[in-house]
C-alpha cells in the first residue's frame, strides 16, 4: 500500500482490493510496525526502513476505511502510534518533526507564497520537486512539492 492508493480504493468502495492491500503491507512491515519502503518482486525486503509519506497514506486508508466497513480502528490507531514513535522526534521545544531522513509532500495553491515553502524545504531535504500530476487540469494552479531526505535538527 502505498502513494494514496489505499485511500483511493477505500473511497471508492472496493473493500476486497483494500484488504489485498492491508494484508501485504501487514506481511511486509518491519520490527517498528511500518511497511520497509523497499520491497524485491521476488521476494524479501531491500530496504529496511519506513518510508513516512506511504506509511501516513496507509493509515489514512485505514480510518477511511474504519469510517466506510468498520473493523479498521486497531489497526488504524496501531499503525499511527509506530509511525509517531519510529518516523518523528521531539524537539526541545515541543516541536515534534520527522526522523533524518524523512520525507515530506504537501499540495500547494501557486500564487507567490510558494517560493518561500520551496526554499525552506530546499534547506532542510536533500532534494525538492514540484510536480503537477497529470490528472490536474492545465487551468489549475495546484502542484504538490516532494521533498526527500530531511536532513534534521541542525539543518
Amino acid at each position: 500500500m502505498t502513494r494514496g492508493v489505499e485511500a483511493w480504493i477505500a473511497w471508492r468502495g472496493q473493500r476486497e482490493v483494500f484488504d489485498g492491500l492491508w494484508k501485504y503491507y501487514r506481511e511486509h512491515r518491519n520490527g517498528n510496525g511500518v511497511m520497509n519502503w523497499r520491497q524485491s518482486v521476488c521476494g524479501g525486503q531491500t530496504g529496511g526502513n519506513g518510508a513516512s509519506d506511504a506509511d501516513l497514506d496507509s493509515a489514512l486508508g485505514l480510518v477511511l476505511a474504519d469510517s466506510r466497513w468498520g473493523g479498521y480502528t486497531d489497526d488504524a490507531k496501531n499503525l499511527i502510534g509506530a509511525i509517531g514513535t519510529n518516523e518523528t522526534q521531539q524537539c526541545d521545544n515541543g516541536q515534534t518533526i520527522l526522523k533524518p531522513g524523512g520525507a515530506f509532500v504537501a499540495k500547494v495553491f501557486q500564487g507567490g507564497t510558494e517560493a518561500d515553502l520551496l526554499a525552506t524545504l530546499k534547506r532542510h531535504f536533500d532534494s525538492v520537486h514540484h510536480v503537477k500530476p497529470p490528472a490536474s487540469r492545465a487551468a489549475s494552479v495546484e502542484l504538490y512539492l516532494v521533498a526527500k531526505g530531511f536532513r534534521g535538527t541542525a539543518a
